[in-house]
């Protein structure tokens, strides 16, 4: 007992407990880490800087262009996405559906016009390899000239840049500026591509173009982040790795092709008739179907290959199912096989990857699909008799969107499934159809229409009496 404890047990004072400090394994300085070597301290835009981007972005292009499963997963991202082309369902109150149809189909035809949904597409796909897509909503003259000439212009990240970026300027970032209130001003757009060959003459050109007729499609990663990297930046190393390994085993495999055999002896090289003497690795052709005879002392055996090794397949699942994780996308997805799936498993994969599709299509409705339709209204209600006068305020109009729906894996279970929960009403029709892309009152009046032609052609008679007569046949039976 010390001296201390001793005093404190006359005074009946307890001995104060021992300060236990908590520790973390990743905040230690040990060998581990060398993990963690370069790790920083800088804010999501610093660290994003226009060097940093171009670097990610060109790799991942040049990665995307080069390795046939990350172009394939960002081509079916996209196609996933948006699929064919979103269509909008407009409710106004007070108002005959046959009017909001009316704009509806007025609006998709603009949709085809202009080919928004492989222009919503391309845009998708520029986010997930290059960081970011940029469109200008602008007038095209080259379209309809009595109808909407409403636009969209698409940009590379490369092309929204700042010439002589000021650092000191608060409210200035790389590519744009910002407003009292931290939000998007307004974005500059060189006049010329940087990669473009008369790019030299014009770098200082660049144009200021509000935030407000600029769509600007990224996913953020970081609070305050105002320009995007490429979605699948922390796969760009294991697609090398892939090429590589790929590489390599396929030159192995050739090498192994090649060379026939090996010829060996266990002679000096100075042994008196010991035969023939050859230099190491030297090339001897021999004519097919021939006969091989060997002077005394030397053996001849085939080269076997040893390639492609066993794990080399292994390898590949594992490093596409990493690779495809930053995206959201299983395994079967990233790989384009569900060869090694059951059938519980593959439904289980698709269920959780279209939930991260369905998110991802609510983030392009906020903030892609209402600014477009929003500006469209607008340009709509310049042309006579296009939009219906004397509707109510826009701020009373809702919409929705419906995309193109995901094909079933069990299609007479979803079957059942969708009948029993309309008998117990724990869904709708609507509901229904939308998860499958589809307007319902288009579907309903379009079953009405079959419906009465039958009848006009006397096939649904024919139909009431087959149904009867199969049903006869069972009871009998």
């Amino acid at each position: 007992m010390g001296l201390r404890s001793w005093v404190r047990g006359l005074l009946g004072r307890p001995a104060p407990r021992r300060r236990v400090r908590g520790s973390y394994d990743a905040a230690q300085n040990g060998t581990d880490a060398n993990h963690w070597a370069w790790v920083d301290a800088l804010n999501a835009n610093a660290a994003n800087s226009p060097d940093v981007r171009k670097v990610l972005r060109e790799r991942a292009r040049y990665e995307a262009d080069n390795n046939g499963y990350c172009g394939g997963l960002i081509e079916k991202l996209g196609n996933d996405l948006v699929g064919r082309c979103p269509r909008v369902q407009v409710t106004i109150p007070g108002v005959a559906r046959d009017v909001t149809r009316g704009i509806e189909r007025a609006f998709q035809q603009w949709a085809r016009q202009v080919g928004l949904g492989a222009k919503l597409r391309l845009l998708d796909n520029m986010a997930v390899r290059d960081g970011e897509g940029f469109a200008i909503l602008t007038k095209n003259p080259a379209l309809d000239p009595y109808g909407v000439q409403l636009d969209l212009k698409l940009y590379e990240t490369d092309q929204v840049e700042t010439p002589f970026f000021q650092y000191a300027d608060r409210e200035a970032f790389s590519g744009g500026r910002l407003d009292a209130f931290g939000n998007v001003a307004e974005w500059h757009f060189l006049k010329v591509h940087p990669g473009s060959d008369v790019w030299a003459a014009n770098y200082l050109d660049y144009d200021r173009i509000p935030a407000a007729d600029v769509v600007h499609w990224y996913k953020p990663r970081r609070a305050g982040q105002l320009r995007g990297v490429p979605e699948i930046m922390s796969s760009l190393s294991l697609y090398g790795y892939i090429r590589r390994y790929t590489l390599a085993t396929i030159g192995t495999a050739e090498t192994a092709a090649n060379i026939s055999g090996v010829l060996k002896s266990n002679l000096p090289p100075d042994r008196e008739g010991g035969g023939p003497q050859w230099e190491t690795m030297e090339d001897i052709p021999t004519p097919r179907g021939a006969l091989l005879t060997l002077p005394e002392g030397w053996d001849a055996t085939g080269f076997r290959s040893e390639q492609p090794v066993t794990g080399y397949g292994d390898f590949k699942k594992e490093a596409l199912a990493e690779a495809g994780a930053p995206v959201g996308a299983p395994r079967n997805i990233a790989t384009g096989s569900s060869a090694d799936y059951n059938y519980s498993s593959g439904r289980l994969d698709h269920g959780i990857y279209q939930r991260g599709v369905g998110v991802r299509r609510g983030d392009l409705t906020d903030r892609v699909l209402d600014k477009v339709f929003r500006e469209w209204l607008d340009e709509a209600a310049l042309i006579p008799g296009l939009i219906p006068d004397g509707l109510p305020v826009r701020a009373l109009w809702t919409w929705g969107w419906y995309f193109d729906g995901f094909a079933s894996l069990d299609p007479a279970k979803d079957a059942q499934t969708d009948k029993l929960r309309l008998e117990t009403r724990t869904t709708t029709l609507a509901a229904i159809y939308a998860e499958r892309g589809e307007d319902w009152e288009d579907a309903l009046e379009q079953l009405a229409l079959e419906e009465r032609r039958a009848a006009e052609l006397g096939l649904a008679k024919k139909a009431v009496k087959a149904r009867r007569r199969r049903r006869e046949s069972a009871y009998a039976a």
